[in-house]
């Protein structure tokens, strides 16, 4: 939990240095993105599918969406190591913002038999978390976390968790 506090630090801090021209960037990439969610949402409405997870799905969607877009974007515009390692930070700690906030809906839904199952298993997975990253250091060869090949590794494994705890989620509500 301190590593993805520090990266989420990190990244605020890292967001803020590259400066105004940046900031334009950001706010002409997040205005493509503003454009792109209605659409999204009347596709992913439009599907069959259970009516009561209809707004679930999309929301995920729109959600998830956002965070690759935006990766997308910036990754494409800047090649450098340092931009690299910034966008990375920041996608990791918004699949940990969609961590934990699909962790509280599936608590929200859940009897109290299965809030001790989550709970149960979202402490394994956090001290997995913790062991994997030490494993993910030792892997790449540098204890720096700005080392690129770490900090993608680490954000996958945070984005399955996001994923994992949001199918938990619908598969409670449903």
């Amino acid at each position: 939990m301190k590593l993805c506090i520090l990266l989420f630090l990190l990244s605020v801090y890292g967001n803020l240095s590259y400066g105004q021209k940046i900031k334009n960037l950001d706010d002409s990439i997040q205005s493509e993105i503003r454009k792109k969610i209605p659409k999204l949402k009347t596709y992913i409405e439009s599907n069959e599918m259970d009516p009561g997870l209809k707004t679930v799905e999309s929301t995920f969607a729109v959600d998830t969406f956002k965070i690759e877009y935006y990766q997308r974007r910036k990754v494409t515009i800047h090649s450098n190591i340092g931009a690299m390692v910034t966008v990375t930070k920041y996608i990791t700690a918004q699949y940990r913002i969609l961590l934990n906030k699909y962790y509280l809906l599936a608590i929200n839904v859940a009897t109290p038999d299965e809030k001790d199952k989550i709970r149960a298993a979202q402490e394994a997975w956090e001290d997995f978390q913790k062991k994997e990253a030490v494993s993910l250091l030792k892997i790449y060869g540098k204890k720096d976390i700005a080392n690129v090949n770490y900090l993608q590794a680490y954000g996958l494994l945070i984005k399955t968790r996001a994923i994992a705890l949001f199918d938990s989620y619908v598969e409670l509500k449903d």
